[in-house]
This record gives structure tokens, sequence and C-alpha cells, in this order.
């Protein structure tokens, strides 16, 4: 097997977005021992990876032995289209799907679904440096448009983000099947696990902290509360679509109506896009054209997210809504949720580290 980068730096490029990749030098090579020598000392590889970068390895007896690289070893055979290349930067690395399995033994379980809701979510979670912030900037007067759909999301301040928006690498449905397909593979059980807990698309790692924290049993540290959809569409009425100036809103998270209560939207409200003046009248006309419909829309903040006691309390209304009697949550659970929390409101840069 030749050199194929895999695992957290596998996840790592998938990161970067295609505008960036254009500013960065030429991708160093690292097949031969001085390359990875030079790779260790001066680490070259900066800005694209971090150091150590994980790599595929068919056989323990042909590891590099560097402090720059860490092979993963894979004897048997890999499933199908899991190693990509990119000519533009002359890399060859694991395919999305082959990558969350490459990271599933490696990573605690939440940051597995994490990772897993990005790589399948219409998101990326990437900074870039001074310099490169800078040019980018400079292509953003440009109105440029970029395969894959990337663009970088600024805040009501005009100030650049973290945060990118770009089409999907994974959709639900390859995910599921590839998890049928890897039975047996190293990783399987923890990627199956992942896969189940991921409820749709996400926009945005809050999306994903919200739909972790009210969805996941609370076994798990969640609060068991679902079924919920994702950035689901909801199509207005004449009257709704003349109040929302709109013919078609999407919930963030959608508790589906049923034969005893109307559909509940719970509409995140994050500091990166929901925050000035046009968006708020935007979210409040998109409110009233869904009550007006019968749709129950809650606003929640970050903070309400953030904070364990005021999320407490959303959970309990949700459920008075729902129609679910809850129990005090054991201290097990309690255990659950402090380790849920921790690893979603970790550094999100850092996930797959």
């Amino acid at each position: 097997m030749e050199q194929v980068i895999c695992g957290a730096s596998a996840f790592e490029l998938y990161r970067i977005p295609p505008q960036v990749t254009l500013l960065f030098p030429q991708f160093p090579c690292f097949s031969t021992r001085r390359q990875r020598r030079a790779i260790s000392q001066s680490n070259d590889l900066d800005p694209w990876l971090k150091l150590p970068i994980h790599t595929l390895c068919s056989d323990p007896s042909i590891r590099t032995r560097s402090s720059a690289i860490r092979d993963h070893v894979w004897s048997g055979d890999l499933p199908r289209a899991a190693i990509w290349e990119n000519n533009d930067i002359g890399v060859r690395y694991t395919s999305p799907l082959m990558t969350l399995l490459t990271l599933a033994p490696l990573i605690p379980a939440h940051r597995l679904t994490m990772a897993t809701y990005e790589l399948c979510g219409s998101f990326a979670v990437y900074t870039p440096s001074k310099e490169v912030q800078h040019e980018l900037d400079s292509l953003r007067d440009q109105r440029l448009t970029w395969e894959g759909g990337w663009r970088q999301v600024y805040d009501h301040a005009g100030k650049a983000t973290s945060l990118w928006h770009r089409e999907p690498l994974i959709t639900l449905h390859e995910l599921r099947r590839f998890c049928e397909a890897s039975k047996g593979m190293r990783g399987h059980r923890q990627l199956s696990q992942a896969a189940r807990a991921i409820t749709g698309i996400t926009a945005s790692p809050l999306e994903v902290q919200a739909s972790m924290l009210l969805s996941l049993p609370r076994r798990l540290g969640g609060e068991g509360l679902g079924p919920i959809l994702n950035n689901h569409p909801i199509p207005l009425n004449r009257d709704a679509r003349i109040l929302a100036g709109r013919s078609t809103c999407y919930a963030d998270i959608l508790f589906p109506e049923n034969n005893t209560r109307p559909a509940i939207d719970i509409e995140l409200q994050g500091h990166m896009i929901h925050d000035g003046g046009r968006a708020g009248g935007i979210d409040s006309n998109r409110m009233l054209g869904l009550k007006h419909m019968g749709v129950e829309v809650i606003m929640v903040t970050a903070e309400q997210l953030y904070d364990p006691a005021r999320l407490h309390r959303l959970s309990a209304h949700l459920s008075s809504l729902l129609g679910i009697r809850r129990k005090a949550k054991s201290p097990r659970m309690e255990a659950a949720e402090r380790n849920l929390r921790c690893e979603l409101f970790s550094d999100w840069g850092q996930l797959a580290r």
C-alpha cells in the first residue's frame, strides 16, 4: 500500500477550503526517510497539517518509525472507494467515510459523533492564519464561486469567523450503507453507534450541540427527547407565505407533529449568523408565518445550551409540550451528561486530535 493519509490528518485536510489551498505552498513529500526527517525537524507541513501525520500501513514491518508519522496498520481488504487522490496537491488520503472509520477507535464516542455530523453536514470549522485571512478578505470582494459551495461565514459586524459553509461530503444514506458494508472491520462498532445518533443535516456546531443535548438517550448524557429532524423544510400556505415573505421555512430542529400536538420548531440563535437587525427581522417574519401554520416556535440561544440549569428548564418545558413525563436523572445519567458537555463544548477546531 502506498502512503495514504488517514484518520485525524485526513479529517483536517477535508476542513481546508479550496480557496485556502490555492494560497498554500506545495504539499511536501514524505515518502523517503530524508523527507520525513526534514518534516519532523522543521515541520515543513505547516500550514497544511499538524504533526504527526496519520497514515495507513499494510504491514507492521514497513512502519516508518518516524516521529513525524503515525502509522495505522490495515492488513485486510479496504472498503470500496476507500482511497481518494487529490492531484491538485499531490496526496492520497482516505475517503470521508474511511476517514471516520479510521478515526473511530482513536477518539471518544461523542467526538466521533460530532465529526460524523460535520462531514455529513453543510459546514466545516477552519481558522485561517492572519495572512491567509487577509487574502481571503480580498477574494471575498470578487464574489467568486468555489467548487463544493465553500464560503466563509462573516458575523453581523463583518468579521470573518471559523465557520464555513459547503456541500455535505457524505449523505446519510451513504453513511448507513457504509456501516453495513464495513461489518467486522476495526472501528465498525463505534462508527455504527455514531451513525445511529445522527438526526439530520446540520449547518453549524451549535446545531450539532443542540441536537445531541436534546436527542441523545439520557444514559449517554442527552435529554432523550425526540425523534427530531434537522433543517427540515416546512411548506407554507398562502397566508403564511405572505407573513414570512417566503414559500418554505427550514426548521433548525423540528419535533414533527402527531395526533396529540402540533409540530415544534427549535430555532437556534447563535452569535455568528442570527445576530443583527436584518437577520432578526427575517427570523421574526418567519416565526409569524410558522405560528400562523400552527407550528410552535421556540427560540433557543447558545447561552441556554451552555448553562446546564437553563438547559434543564428548556428540557422540562419541551417535555411538557411533548407530553413526556420525566423522572429525575440518576447519578450515572448526571455523570454521562457532564461527560457529554465536556466533549461538546471543547475546542471544535481540535475535534479529531
